[in-house]
């Protein structure tokens, strides 16, 4: 899933404004949701909820299931299932049957049609099989499955576990201030950084990689052409033409030979072929771009400085 950064930094704001929202107004039983609570690499990257890079867990209740390593019950946003709701029960035999009777009564009341796995002791019900409407189904799930599962529990509360087994219930107020003010800090610390890169980057007097030459054949409208001998310092390299000219075809063919993103093959056709020169520390590599190969230089991080392009109007 790309930008799964921004996805988590997306739903965050978004729970966090309906949490702020519910304590004022007080029109919910449970008005919190949890975060992930272990300061790991992906935590420090902004991976704010349980998952992995192909999906988040987002739950609003404590409590989860130590085999399937996930919430007992959550809302997932998955790259490849996309939009659903998952009861996990496999640790306990307790939790089972008790999460049994609040999909009973969910089928009852709004014949959601959970399904069970009866061997790996899930329910899942799908909601969309598109990952990119997170947002309008979760929004139907918060005023109608979670607060049925909400009223349940406030009438019921599981008390009897097996040893070891980590409780279910809702989220104790100063946990969820705890995990949120985690959130809040990470958050800060990675504006931080990223500011401190940036001005280091723009105030260096020589770039990380520089451009050196580029040879173009049977790109878009260029059918050859060939850029050598630049100049390994310059930090601005500037293209002038008339309309028509192909200068911004010259940025695309740059962005594609020295970009290691596979999806940006679809601009290439079975005759194109990109070759660049480029320079890092007085060390040179040549990577070359045609239909169906990608750059695979390993000792070049290149690629990740490569964001896009731009032409400059006049």
């Amino acid at each position: 899933m790309k930008n799964i950064e921004k996805l988590h930094e997306e739903v965050f704001i978004y729970l966090n404004n309906w949490s702020e929202r519910s304590r004022t107004s007080n029109n919910e039983i449970n008005p919190y949701f949890y975060m992930r609570s272990v300061r790991d690499e992906r935590f420090k990257k902004g991976y704010w909820f349980p998952g992995n890079d192909s999906y988040i867990c987002l739950s609003f209740w404590a409590g989860g299931d130590s085999n399937n390593k996930t919430p007992n019950i959550y809302f997932e946003i998955n790259e490849k299932f996309g939009c659903r709701i998952v009861i996990v029960a496999k640790d306990s035999e307790a939790k089972y049957e008790y999460f049994e009777k609040i999909v009973t009564e969910l089928d009852e009341i709004n014949n959601n049609n959970y399904g069970l796995n009866k061997k790996t002791k899930v329910w899942i019900k799908h909601l969309s099989n598109k990952w990119d409407r997170w947002e309008e189904n979760l929004g139907l799930f918060i005023i109608n499955d979670k607060r049925r599962i909400d009223e349940y529990i406030s009438n019921n509360e599981l008390i009897d576990y097996e040893e070891f087994v980590s409780r279910f219930g809702f989220i104790n107020p100063k946990d969820f201030d705890n995990m949120c003010s985690r959130v809040l800090k990470q958050r800060d610390l990675i504006k931080v950084n990223e500011y401190n890169k940036h001005q280091e980057f723009i105030s260096n007097p020589k770039l990380p990689y520089a451009l050196l030459g580029i040879n173009i054949q049977n790109f878009q409208g260029i059918k050859s052409a060939n850029i050598d001998d630049l100049n390994p310092d310059a930090r601005w390299i500037f293209i002038a033409g008339e309309n028509g000219y192909g200068k911004t075809t010259i940025l695309q063919a740059i962005a594609l030979g020295a970009s290691i993103d596979p999806e940006l093959e679809k601009y290439l056709d079975e005759k194109s072929r990109i070759s660049l020169e480029l320079s890092s520390n007085n060390e040179k590599a040549f990577p070359v771009r045609t239909k169906g190969v990608l750059n695979s230089i390993e000792s070049y991080d290149y690629g990740q400085y490569i964001i896009g392009y731009a032409a400059q109007p006049d």
